[in-house]
């Protein structure tokens, strides 16, 4: 499989070009580094510049790329797999419109462990209707969007029956409101990633917890569910798709 990756210059995009090349059956073709001065051999500054085959790109950038990305998806029909965070609700949109034309899965975390505990704590949440949510999420003091998009993802999956999203609690706002999920974002040092979700009911505490140890996680799972994409039919896919591949077959 030959992967371009987007951001290649990022921490995320070094670890997918090193997964990428340690893997025996996947080629790094091309990486795209829009903010970068001095570019490498096989480094472009658009896919506007890329003149080669590839069959993937795997995007860790920022959001302001989605147009360069979408528009070489659309294209060249070639899979795009999106895990960049902080998207606005009108640029989801255009993912999902882009996805007529191509094959397009967008994550937020491609841990395969983060997405089981997803798909477990929509099962948990709807029996525990009457316990308070309250989801805690660290990153390193680098991480530019908070809450993280992760902390986003396994909030609306135990968003049913529930009400609004509570950011964070300042000295001003008094006493939690019934059903409202608390969402807390702690940024230091190297840390990885955690995420704790946790339903506190009257007279005990269940949390959910997961740890990333290091990147790698998060490259290796971008690089499996990218071999799981290629191939698909156009459409927009998530990671529950990839998670029921045996299921639908």
């Amino acid at each position: 499989m030959r992967v371009i990756v987007y951001g290649v210059d990022g921490t995320m995009g070094q670890w997918v070009v090193k997964s990428v090349t340690d893997s025996q059956r996947d080629e790094f073709v091309a990486g795209i580094a829009p903010r970068k001065e001095l570019l490498a051999p096989g480094e472009f500054k658009s896919l506007k510049d890329f003149t080669g085959q590839a069959d993937l790109v795997i995007d860790f950038s920022h959001p302001s790329n989605l147009p360069d990305l979408l528009a070489f998806g659309i294209g060249t029909n070639t899979p795009l797999l999106i895990c960049t965070t902080g998207f606005s609700d009108d640029e989801i949109d255009q993912i999902k419109e882009a996805a007529a034309s191509c094959s397009i899965l967008w994550s937020t975390n491609t841990s395969y462990g983060v997405n089981l505990l997803r798909f477990l704590l929509e099962d948990v949440a709807e029996k525990l209707l009457d316990y308070d949510v309250e989801i805690v999420e660290k990153h390193h003091n680098k991480k530019k969007d908070a809450p993280s998009g992760t902390a986003k993802t396994l909030a609306g999956a135990v968003s049913t029956g529930r009400g609004a999203y509570k950011y964070g609690r300042g000295l001003e706002d008094g006493v939690r409101e019934s059903g409202e999920i608390g969402i807390h974002a702690i940024r230091g040092g190297s840390i990885v990633g955690e995420h704790d979700v946790i339903f506190a009911g009257a007279g005990e505490v269940l949390t959910f917890s997961h740890q990333a140890l290091s990147k790698e996680v998060f490259s290796s799972g971008a690089l499996k569910t990218g071999r799981w994409l290629v191939g698909k039919p156009a459409g927009f896919y998530e990671m529950k798709d990839v998670f029921m591949k045996e299921e639908k077959a």
